[in-house]
């Protein structure tokens, strides 16, 4: 159960997501298959300690962020069964791998040294806005 506090976040947070997914799923000419009150149930029971789908980090009211395990630009679709509940670190740093894809790449980094993870991370963050192309050299 959610404070009154919390409360308030929790209903403009799911809001805010369940209207982001719904225009983008529109734009690409398909439907939510799934109603903000399921959304919302989905969600509350996935807050907390040890709750990030990705890293297994606490997942916070004010924070959390949903996910597409396989992202609609990569062939995943925008059902409710492709979404995850994760924290807002993982939801910048993951872009367009799939979940199997960062998973892995997270369970390397553990095997990292502290700076040398952070480093990395903040770099997947900061080009989460660069757009997938490849150049004249990649292709």
């Amino acid at each position: 159960m959610l404070a009154d506090r919390h409360l308030a976040i929790f209903t403009q947070r799911t809001d805010q997501l369940y209207q982001k997914n719904l225009r983008r799923a529109q734009a690409a000419g398909q439907t939510l298959d799934y109603r903000l009150g399921d959304l919302r149930y989905y969600v509350s029971r996935n807050l907390g300690r040890h709750h990030c789908h990705y890293c297994c980090g606490p997942v916070e009211v004010s924070t959390f962020d949903l996910d597409y395990k396989i992202p609609p630009e990569r062939g995943g679709s925008f059902a409710f069964h492709n979404l995850a509940v994760v924290c807002k670190e993982c939801s910048q740093a993951k872009g367009w791998l799939d979940h199997f894809e960062y998973r892995e790449l997270v369970s390397l980094l553990r095997t990292w040294a502290t700076p040398i993870r952070r480093s990395f991370i903040a770099r997947l963050q900061a080009g989460r806005s660069i757009p997938l192309k490849l150049t004249r050299m990649q292709q």
